[in-house]
Parts: C-alpha cells; sequence; structure tokens
C-alpha cells in the first residue's frame, strides 16, 4: 500500500511514519521541520499553498494541523489556512485516495461530554471551530477520527507532553494537573492500531476514539508519574479555570467510543498499557542517545 502520511515531523505523523514504512511504501510530508526517517520517503510540502498533482496513493493520514489552541485564537486566519485550507488542498491533491482526517475532541462545547458521533458539535474556540470546517472537506467515504492524542514527541527539539513532565519530576518539582477537565485521551501507539484497520477495512464515518474510560487531567498525569517510578503526589491538583487562557477551554469533552468498540477489532488501552508503551518507547530512546555518545 502506498500512504501519504502529513505532518510527518509531529508527534503522531512521526510514529506513524516509523511504524508502517516496513511494510508499506510511506510518504511523508514536512515544511519547516525537515527530518529523515530511514526507509521512508520525505516530501517538502506547505500543504496551506496550494494543491499537487500525485498519483498511486491508496491511503492519507492527515495529522498535519495547527494545534496550539491559544496561537489559533491569536491568529484564526492562519488557523484556517492551516486546517481548513491546507486539508481542502491535501484532498484535491490526491483523487481516489482514502482519506483519514485527525480531528478533536474540542469540536465539543463540553457542557456535559459522554459526546457520541451523532451529537452537534459546538466548538468554543477558533482551533475547534476550524478542526470542524476541516471535517467538511473530508469527501465521501473518508474518514473522520474525533480524539485526543498523547505520546512522545518526535525528537530533542520537539518533546511531548510526557518528556515534558518527567523532566520535571527528575529535578524535583511539582507539575499541575487539572481535575476540572475531563477527556478521553488515546496514545499515539494505541491510535496506529485503528489507524492501520482503518486502512486494511476502508472504513468510512466518523469515530470517537479513546482510552478504554474517561479520566481527569489530574487523574492521567497521576498515572503518567506512577508508569515511570515517580511518586503521584508530586502531580498537585489544580484548576484550569484558574489560568488565564486566550482561548475558551471545554470542561468535559470525554467521548462515547460506542461505535468504535462495535465496529473496530483494535481494544482501546487504559492509561497503565498506554504508558507502560510509552515508557518503553522512552527507554529505547534513552539508550540510542546514551550509545551514540
Amino acid at each position: 500500500m502506498n500512504i501519504l502520511i502529513t505532518g510527518g515531523a509531529g508527534m503522531l505523523g512521526h510514529l506513524l511514519v516509523n511504524r508502517f514504512k516496513s511494510r508499506h511504501r510511506v510518504i511523508y510530508t514536512t515544511h519547516r521541520d525537515a527530518i529523515n526517517i530511514d526507509g521512508a520517503e520525505q516530501m517538502s510540502w506547505d500543504l496551506t499553498q496550494g494543491r499537487k498533482a500525485l498519483s498511486g496513493i491508496d491511503a492519507v493520514i492527515h495529522t498535519a494541523a495547527m494545534t496550539n489552541v491559544d496561537g489559533c485564537e491569536k491568529d484564526p486566519g492562519q488557523a484556517h489556512q492551516s486546517n481548513v485550507a491546507a486539508t481542502r488542498n491535501m484532498v484535491n491533491s490526491v483523487p481516489g485516495a482514502q482519506v483519514i482526517y485527525i480531528s478533536t475532541d474540542f469540536v465539543f462545547d463540553g457542557t456535559r461530554g459522554n459526546y457520541s458521533e451523532s451529537d452537534v458539535p459546538s466548538p468554543l474556540s477558533v482551533y475547534g471551530r476550524t478542526k470542524l470546517e476541516g471535517e467538511g472537506e473530508i469527501p465521501q467515504g473518508g474518514c473522520i477520527i474525533r480524539t485526543s492524542i498523547y505520546g512522545l514527541g518526535s525528537g530533542p527539539q520537539r518533546p511531548g507532553m510526557v518528556e515534558k513532565m518527567i523532566a520535571r519530576l527528575r529535578n524535583g518539582e511539582t507539575v499541575n494537573g487539572f481535575t476540572d477537565q475531563i477527556f478521553t485521551p488515546v496514545s499515539t501507539g494505541n491510535l496506529a492500531l485503528f489507524l492501520e484497520e482503518i486502512m486494511e477495512r476502508r472504513l468510512a464515518g466518523i469515530y470517537n476514539i479513546g482510552s478504554s474510560q474517561p479520566c481527569t487531567k489530574y487523574e492521567f498525569m497521576r498515572a503518567a508519574a506512577r508508569t515511570f517510578g515517580f511518586d503521584p503526589e508530586a502531580v498537585k491538583p489544580g484548576l484550569s479555570s484558574a489560568v488565564n487562557y486566550l482561548a475558551p477551554r471545554p470542561r468535559d469533552v470525554s467521548l462515547d467510543t460506542t461505535k468504535a468498540r462495535n465496529t473496530f477489532k483494535t481494544e482501546a488501552w487504559d492509561l497503565e498499557k498506554s504508558f507502560g508503551f510509552i515508557k518503553t518507547q522512552y527507554l529505547c530512546h534513552q539508550d540510542t542517545k546514551t550509545q551514540k555518545l
């Protein structure tokens, strides 16, 4: 299978390229952050600047997006270009390909939680609105994934939230976890299994994909600390409502994943399994760094 992955320098895109490259021909796009991944083909492409004439592509996983929530609020024009126009350009570049669009739980306003695929979206922020508009660019037969992802960053210059938290805990610092924000996160490793099944079965439509159960950001951070061998008491409860964000944050964007459970053979991981997978990745990366010294 010939797979195009946009956003190859990002957290999810980078993992997907490395996961699929041994079994498929993988082409990945980069823009500002050019990275070389052995065994895959890099394509420099600013998706906001126009379409390309690409042929022979069987499936596209569109991970590229402007995901900084406050950044989108500050520059809605750029957010529209990155999340809507870029999606349109990508779709128009790969006629006949299966398109898989990575959306977000921020398409909901968070007033009640446990949102299903049939619930009407009502985003609070520019980020949520532009990601929802991006969904509208996906052709019939495409697949839209509403989710909230986490995992390791794509390299030393692009650390993810997990690495940042580990660094702080290792330095003896405390970290804050919000008790007033609820979500259903999925690790990049687990999501990759769902995406592989979507491509193999050519599944279409909208799917909520997340962990086996929702949690608060506080519970999420404590689980991460525990898995990496730190005292979970170093994670202190906090309130997102006390933070002066530029963009409003939804309170409860937990997702009803019944449709996914009834459709997929792939099973959703719980936090313990997900962080265990991430820890294995992290230790492997640390060993690689040591060998290079």
